[in-house]
């Protein structure tokens, strides 16, 4: 209760979007759609390997250091994401966005360099979207609470994350 206070009276979100959630994503959620689904809704082949990054768009959770990363990961395996074919590596990157210029910045980024990363933005189906995800991972420099990285473990998803905060 108290940290839906806090957001209310001090993030740059209208009140009535910001929700408590107890206990973080019901990853047992009836409600959630499988893999396949998702990846489907999402235009995601079968056999590309996904990674997400899951939070608000803000420099502090570090989506820069996801986008570097891919990159560079992609730069050392080029062959996973072939010019004028389909990449078998697919980034996601979910969350609101709180900075709109840190937001810009990094699409420019994904833009300029063809990365294949995908911009969902906000999403209230995060269960859903990590049973479209093989790897989540949280970039965050200093984490306060870290629940995406416990809920993608419950989830049954490999987690890359610092070792640090949270």
């Amino acid at each position: 209760q108290k940290m839906q206070e806090d957001a209310q009276r001090y993030l740059c979100i209208k009140p009535q979007r910001i929700k408590k959630i107890s206990l973080g994503v019901d990853i047992q959620s009836n409600n959630s759609r499988s893999r396949d689904a998702m990846r489907a809704s999402l235009n995601i082949p079968d056999e590309c390997f996904v990674i997400a990054n899951i939070g608000r768009v803000d420099p502090l959770k570090g989506q820069h250091i996801f986008v570097q990363a891919l990159e560079a990961f992609l730069n050392k395996y080029p062959e996973l994401s072939p010019p004028d074919k389909a990449s078998k590596v697919i980034g996601l990157i979910v969350g609101d966005t709180m900075d709109q210029a840190y937001a810009q910045a990094l699409k420019n980024n994904i833009n300029q360099n063809k990365l294949p990363i995908q911009w969902l933005g906000f999403r209230d189906d995060i269960a859903d979207i990590l049973q479209a995800a093989d790897i989540v991972c949280v970039t965050t420099k200093n984490e306060t609470f870290g629940l995406i990285a416990v809920e993608a473990q419950l989830a049954k998803r490999l987690v890359i994350a610092s070792d640090s905060g949270g």
